[in-house]
Order: C-alpha cells, then structure tokens, then sequence
C-alpha cells in the first residue's frame, strides 16, 4: 500500500490523488504552454529556412506577398479616387468659369445611331402660302393719296406719285423679311375711283419689275377702258420667282386728260 505524502493515508495504485486530503499522487505536471511555444517557434524556423534554402520557393513566395501588397494598394486608390477627382478633372474645374456655359457639340463624324446618311438624297421642297409682304414704300407720294392704299382691298383709293410731270421712274417696293414665292401679280392699273377720275390721271403703260436677287423684267400694259381695267391686268411670269421684295418702277404712262399724276388702285401677288 501507498501512503498520501502530506496527511499519511493509505492510498491505492490506482488512486490519482488521496481520498482523504486530495492532494495528487506523485510529481506534479508541468504546464503544457511551454512545449506550445516551443513547437511554433520550432515550425516558424523550419518554414525560414524551408523558404531560404529550397530552390524556387523564396521567389515564389516573395512574388506571392506582392502580389497581395498590390492588391491591397489598388483597392485604396480606388476607394480614393471615388472621393476625389483626377489631376486632369481637376484642370477641367480649374479653367471653367462659374457663369460658363458649356454647348457640347457633336463631331461631323459622330453620326447618330437613329440617323441614316444618302449622299444623293436632295433636301425636301420648301412649301410657300400665299405671298405676303410686310412692308410697302415709294419714291414720291401725292399728299392724301398713300402708297398703302394700294393693299386696302379697296380700288376707290389708289397711290399716285408726287412729283411734278407724269412720275417717269418713281417707284414702289413690296418687302419681306422671308422668301415669297411669286408666280404672277395682278395690277389695278390707274385711279379706279370712278370713270371720270379713272380717265382724268395717269395710267402705267409701261414698268419694271426688279426682284430681290437683282433680276428685272419689264412689261407693256395695254390701254383699257375703266370697266376692263377694274378687272386687273394680270402679270404672269415664265417661272415662279423666290424673292423677298419685288419692286415696281415707272417707265412709261397713258397721260390723264386732266392731271399729270400717275398711279394704281390695288395690286395682288398669286
């Protein structure tokens, strides 16, 4: 039989520790966390040297690790760059001004996705109403007898010139800011007031016609009765005329047999 080595009790072979005060049997048991550390230390060393000494693995390890350092960089930049913009950004914000404003326009090589491109393709027609000029002026008025007379729809008015003798080479000019496209002008020749004032002016007998691109044409309008002549005396050209003034100039009269005054009562562009 054993004996406990503190209190002397009888111990069996198989007790751990005395039945009567506990204390263990034999020699106490040294900690273990020395032999841990022991053994990374002995793993740490054998995985230098295994890394130094055999060949190949030290390179392979070194481009291992910065592989990783360059990740971890690439990572940071990114996460900056969300924050803070670029040096040639950052020029961009530096030589705008405040109260700029930026018009992107497209490069003639950038073509739109939604645009197709026919190099004979001709552009569409421009369609034209009815013309219609928004100014009216002359070289020489009689006082009363205005030259907007001549666009009131009313033949009892009518333009006469103001110059002394029969108005050779006064005129008047029909203008707009836009094109009119003009294929014929019908004119109210003379003072169509009644058949005596009728007969007592002027009548054109013969005038110019000057458009806007510098092209003239004239025309010889016949004697008419002052029944015929409230009909209008219709001007048709070869062509249409595009144009944005068209210009009417005395070159000849019909002499009234009492006043020398020359004009028209109305005049229409069709």
């Amino acid at each position: 039989m054993l004996s406990c080595k503190k209190c002397g009790a009888q111990m069996s072979g198989i007790d751990l520790v005395c039945k009567n005060c506990g204390t263990p049997w034999g020699k106490k048991h040294k900690s273990r966390e020395g032999i841990y550390f022991s053994i990374l230390l002995l793993t740490i060393a054998a995985g230098i040297a295994y890394i130094y000494y055999i060949p190949g693995v030290k390179e392979n390890f070194f481009k291992f690790y910065n592989n990783v350092f360059a990740i971890i960089n690439s990572e940071k930049k990114v996460a900056q760059n969300i924050d803070e913009p670029s040096e040639s950004e950052q020029q961009e914000n530096d030589t705008i001004p405040e109260d700029s404003t930026i018009i992107d326009t497209p490069s003639e090589d950038i073509v739109s996705e939604n645009t197709s491109i026919t190099e004979d393709t001709p552009s569409e027609p421009i369609e034209y109403g009815p013309p219609a000029f928004s100014w009216v002026s002359t070289s020489s008025t009689l006082v009363n007898y205005p030259v907007s007379n001549t666009t009131d729809k009313d033949l009892r008015t009518a333009w006469l010139e103001g110059v002394k003798g029969n108005g050779i080479n006064e005129w008047v000019i029909y203008s707009s800011e836009k094109n009119q496209k003009i294929s014929s002008i019908t004119l109210y020749n003379g003072y169509l007031k009644n058949d005596k004032v009728y007969l007592n002016n002027g009548r054109i007998k013969k005038l110019s016609i000057e458009f806007s691109d510098g092209e003239i044409i004239t025309r010889d309008l016949e004697k008419a009765s002052f029944y015929d002549a409230k009909k209008g005396y219709v001007i048709t050209f070869e062509k249409p005329r595009i144009t944005t003034s068209v210009k009417l100039t005395i070159l000849d009269v019909y002499q009234g047999s009492y006043y020398t005054d020359t004009g028209f009562s109305e005049i229409e562009f069709n």
